[in-house]
């Protein structure tokens, strides 16, 4: 993923959101209140093969009332891999994870800021 460091990630969705996110809707996707997207990162070294765990990339859809107007109602943070909270949306490190919802508001409109993978590495919700 270029958009998250040039790491590999893995795209996690919980059961709320599963259904709504697996639809792939390019127009009219609404995501559901509670939805959680997460991404775990990864980079695997050149040299040796070794794999090196990333940030932890999560979103949340918020409730409309919730404050998160600017971002869409979404709740965007970043936790490295040592536990430490990188940033969150709506909190004092905030700032650190607006480039989230800067790369994400591209797709705001039609799909509720989801992005998805490509066609070849999509699974069905389950």
């Amino acid at each position: 993923s270029s958009t998250h460091g040039n790491r590999f990630v893995n795209h996690y969705v919980n059961d709320i959101g599963k259904d709504a996110y697996s639809t792939y809707a390019e127009e009219g996707l609404v995501m559901p209140v509670g939805s959680i997207a997460a991404k775990e990162s990864f980079t695997i070294a050149k040299k040796n093969g070794k794999v090196r765990k990333g940030p932890l990339f999560l979103m949340e859809k918020m409730a409309p009332d919730a404050g998160f107007g600017e971002t869409g109602d979404w709740k965007y943070a970043v936790i490295l891999p040592n536990g430490k909270v990188m940033g969150e949306t709506g909190a004092e490190t905030g700032k650190k994870v607006a480039f989230c919802h800067g790369c994400h508001e591209a797709v705001l409109e039609g799909q509720d800021a989801m992005f998805f993978p490509d066609e070849d590495y999509r699974t069905a919700a389950q």
